[in-house]
């Protein structure tokens, strides 16, 4: 299993001091939720490796920046968030 995925796995196992325990289910969703949230953060924000923004004109560098919020509006909306 790739590190983030395990990062992702101990996140949803720990649960918040005012949760009791997880059901199957809850835990189910509550991983899945992460997935999407990290969809989305990297649908926005990209990655260290595949940052090359920072190269671009302004006007471009405002092209792709409105490229990945459509990017997390469609994700969200296909997971209806």
């Amino acid at each position: 299993m790739n590190e983030k995925i395990k990062e992702l796995v101990e996140k949803a196992k720990s649960n918040e001091p005012f949760e009791c325990s997880l059901t199957k289910q809850q835990w189910i969703e509550k991983f899945a939720q992460l997935i999407i949230d990290e969809c989305v953060y990297v649908a926005v924000c990209g990655t260290e490796e595949n940052d090359d923004v920072k190269e671009l004109t302004y006007r471009d560098a405002s092209l792709v920046q409105m490229g990945r919020n459509m990017a997390m509006e469609d994700i969200k909306k296909h997971f209806g968030f």
